[in-house]
């Protein structure tokens, strides 16, 4: 058993709460949560389509970067 701190983002904001949890399960990176956390300082509508532009996508692509199942020219949202 182990106590967990999760964080929900509705309506643009932050809301940490603990959980306990009885089974193992895997954290986020400090990576993911400072994105998480920089995303919704600098964008104002989470339901807005975030470009996933041809560009950008094959540099992504070419470092070995994560995509996370994007496709290029994808139509996202900041909230995805």
């Amino acid at each position: 058993m182990s106590v967990h701190i999760f964080m929900s983002m509705t309506e643009n904001l932050i809301k940490p709460f603990m959980k306990i949890v009885r089974k193992p399960s895997l954290s986020a990176s400090l990576t993911k949560i400072m994105t998480a956390v920089v995303t919704l300082e600098h964008v104002d509508d989470s339901s807005a389509i975030a470009p996933v532009d041809r560009r950008t996508f094959g540099e992504l692509l070419a470092s070995n970067s994560s995509m996370a199942g994007f496709r290029e020219d994808a139509e996202v949202t900041y909230q995805d």
